[in-house]
């Protein structure tokens, strides 16, 4: 009981008489993390960024944690003190590093 999306139990297929149990402070938070996404994050191919705040309450951080878990090609930062709107106080420095990383041109 009380598991998260760090544990093995959770990211891997158990076999075996296993039944780990999450608890999540919302219904929005369960549904999100149940509701099939129609393609495995694992298969995703291309870099991705995630800027999080550890004090967001819409989506919580530990969301956040599951998903850069199941991305093989994210950086991920996790901001103690800033809440979901955390692009508000970090525009210039999301832009930066867009504009560092570069866009690939349109085929």
């Amino acid at each position: 009981m009380n598991v998260n999306h760090d544990m093995r139990v959770m990211r891997e297929e158990t076999f075996g008489p296993v039944a780990p149990i999450m608890v999540f402070d919302t219904d929005d938070e369960a549904i999100a993390i149940a509701r099939p996404w129609g393609f495995d994050p694992s298969a995703v191919r291309v870099p991705v960024r995630i800027w999080h705040g550890e004090l967001d309450q819409a989506v919580p951080a530990s969301m956040g944690r599951h998903l850069a878990a199941r991305l093989p090609h994210v950086r991920a930062t996790f901001l103690p003190g800033e809440a979901h709107h955390v692009f508000l106080e970090r525009w210039d420095e999301i832009l930066g590093e867009v504009a560092r990383l570069g866009l690939p041109e349109p085929a």
